[in-house]
């Protein structure tokens, strides 16, 4: 007979559980043999990982990356029109002399063990990636907690969002060295700027709900990789991502990640004018609102550029970042006499501000002040209202001209 144990950390004090553990166990002692193991409660040591523990971890980080680098290898050859066949890195390694050529110079790698790897088909996971793999898509797709960030993601959130006359987006509109706006093809379509904007945001819903097993939703899930990290992706902004490299390179100048275009133009108030002006925005008051790159605050960068046309409010809401920003994120306010946003100071602990008479402080800095008071009929909640009011006056005259007669059953006037 099968024996299961169960370990629990902490004793059961609630009756309703303890009732619940003896029913399920009454029931399952016909299949199998039950033990419930209650261990006491005790904090972490200062030092819970034990250097037999570490080498454990870093070997199971080395697998999955290799397990990511071969993913990625097979997505860049089912879509050559990404155009980044030169970041299927696994298939550009020199295998015989442990090096990988970038930029025209060939850098030694600094681990060539790597037992799961045919040189031969260097993308082709084992049959124990393969099982892994399964795995974890199984754990991700059953997570109910994971399902719902993923469907409240795609209810509310889009890849660009024009609202109240402003322009918002994460990343940037990609653009060649010229300024213009950087056209991808894909298929028969070639697309720039806010068409090409509008077709991520379509391929990436396919991605989900597209049926299960289709063509469309392989495809809409590979563009979710390219979106994350793609070449001149609008979410990332950047020529390619050195994941490959920081990993396996010593030489830091391989790390490079060349930003797109936009970044050298987004100062420049005449291109953000162009890019509001593209998506039919020409409010006195309208802004981009940008993310994606943080704000170093602390060196003294100012958030708004192109004179205030464009706002960048990534300071660093993450804590990994606040080292380079000097904050803990910001806050926008738009309201009926302007604009505003506030610079939050890092939160260390419940101890400090205590002791200190420290907390959250925020410090405000004022984007714009309207001369002329917006009124709701200047925002989205205005238009929407008088599109209301035009069909009730249009249905009102229908019933005024007899197009939409009486019904003769209805008593009444």
């Amino acid at each position: 007979m099968q024996k299961i144990t169960i370990l629990c950390v902490g004793k059961l004090k609630e009756k309703f559980y303890l009732d619940a553990v003896a029913e399920y166990t009454k029931r399952l002692q016909r299949c199998c043999k039950l033990e419930v193991i209650e261990l006491p409660e005790s904090k972490l040591p200062e030092e819970p990982f034990k250097p037999r523990d570490l080498n454990l971890y870093a070997r199971m980080h080395k697998a999955i990356s290799v397990i990511l680098f071969k993913l990625e290898g097979q997505a860049i050859r089912r879509h050559p029109e990404y155009r980044m066949d030169d970041r299927d890195m696994l298939s550009r390694v020199n295998w015989e002399k442990g090096t990988l050529t970038v930029d025209g110079k060939e850098y030694p790698l600094r681990d060539t063990d790597f037992p799961t790897i045919d040189p031969a088909d260097p993308t082709k996971l084992t049959e124990e990636e393969e099982a892994l793999m399964g795995q974890l898509v199984s754990a991700f797709m059953h997570s109910e907690r994971l399902q719902q960030h993923a469907r409240f993601l795609y209810s509310v959130g889009s890849v660009y969002r024009c609202y109240n006359g402003n322009l918002l987006y994460h990343g940037c509109i990609p653009c060649n060295r010229d300024g213009s706006f950087m056209e991808f093809e894909f298929g028969r379509n070639r697309l720039s700027g806010r068409d090409f904007l509008d077709y991520c945001d379509k391929i990436a819903r396919q991605g989900y709900f597209a049926p299960e097993g289709s063509a469309e939703r392989r495809n809409g899930q590979d563009f979710l990789w390219f979106l994350w990290c793609g070449r001149n992706s609008p979410i990332f902004g950047r020529s390619h991502i050195t994941t490959f490299e920081r990993a396996l390179i010593e030489d830091k100048a391989a790390w490079k990640e060349p930003k797109n275009a936009y970044y050298e133009y987004y100062n420049d108030e005449d291109f953000c004018r162009g890019i509001l002006a593209a998506f039919g925005l020409d409010k006195p008051w309208s802004r981009i609102v940008n993310g994606h790159i943080p704000v170093r605050a602390k060196e003294g960068e100012n958030p708004c550029k192109a004179h205030g046309r464009l706002v960048v409010i990534d300071g660093g809401f993450c804590r990994a970042y606040q080292g380079q920003t000097g904050i803990a994120g910001y806050t926008m306010f738009f309201n009926s006499w302007g604009m505003r946003i506030a610079a939050h100071e890092p939160f260390t602990t419940i101890e400090d501000a205590v002791r200190h008479d420290r907390d959250i402080t925020s410090h405000t800095h004022i984007v714009e002040e309207f001369q002329k008071r917006v009124m709701v009929s200047d925002i989205d909640t205005g238009v929407e209202l008088e599109g209301r009011i035009a069909d009730l006056r249009k249905l009102l005259d229908a019933y005024r001209s007899g197009v939409i007669k009486p019904d003769p059953t209805r008593k009444g006037r």
